[in-house]
Order: C-alpha cells, then structure tokens, then sequence
C-alpha cells in the first residue's frame, strides 16, 4: 500500500501529483 500512500500525497500537493502522473500512470496502468 506504499504506493497508494504516494499517490495520495502527490495528489493533495497538485504540482507533485501533476510531475509523477507519469511515473504512477505506468503503475497503476492505464486510466
């Protein structure tokens, strides 16, 4: 669940979330 945990930070700062979109996207797979 360590990568929910980051993924929900990056989401609240927004300018983190919007950086690492790609790096979760590939992740978590397509939206």
């Amino acid at each position: 669940m360590g990568r929910i945990g980051v993924y929900i930070l990056l989401c609240s700062n927004g300018r983190y979330y919007t950086g690492s979109t790609d790096n979760l996207d590939r992740r978590f797979g397509p939206t």
